[in-house]
């Protein structure tokens, strides 16, 4: 919704929605963090695709960044368990962000979840095929060190969160 065109302009409705939920958010003294909840993809389309490049993701949030700039209410949560791409494509994609958005002169606190579903559960364990998000997330640098890392965990028996009993 907020990007309806890869990079493409941000829509405007949804860009008045979310300043109002940061003004109202700036009236009460609460911060605020946007995140993407699209699970690692664009319309069905995994990032990283040929029909959604990685820059794409970048560009939406550098265009988000450059259109709500002040820093000192609003946090930058990259993406909500992007469980639809693999935890080192992540990673790499996760610092790639974190790169240009420094360099574009951003100073939000941005958030990087876990790959995956961003379980502590699982942070030390490598995914088929790929590493664990402990490995993959070690070495996330931010210069300007106000970038942190992001974990889920469910209290139910399987860490899904589907369930009505907790361990």
């Amino acid at each position: 919704r907020l990007q309806p065109v890869l990079m493409g302009e941000l829509d405007p409705t949804q860009v008045a929605a979310i300043a109002e939920a940061l003004t109202r958010a700036a009236d009460q003294r609460l911060c605020v963090i946007l995140d993407l909840h699209n699970y690692g993809g664009y319309r069905d389309r995994p990032i990283g695709s040929d029909e959604v490049p990685e820059a794409a993701f970048i560009d939406l949030w550098q265009r988000v960044a450059q259109r709500f700039p002040d820093e000192s209410r609003l946090a930058l949560g990259l993406m909500n368990e992007p469980k639809n791409l693999p935890v080192s494509r992540w990673a790499g994609l996760a610092q790639a962000t974190v790169t240009a958005l420094r360099q574009a002169g951003s100073h939000h606190l941005i958030l990087v979840a876990g790959g995956g579903w961003s379980g502590v559960h699982s942070w030390f364990k490598a995914a088929a095929g790929d590493v664990s998000n402990a490995q993959a997330l070690a070495g996330l640098a931010d210069p300007l060190g106000r970038t942190v890392l992001e974990a889920h965990q469910y209290a139910d028996f399987d860490s899904s969160g589907t369930h009505t009993d907790c361990r």
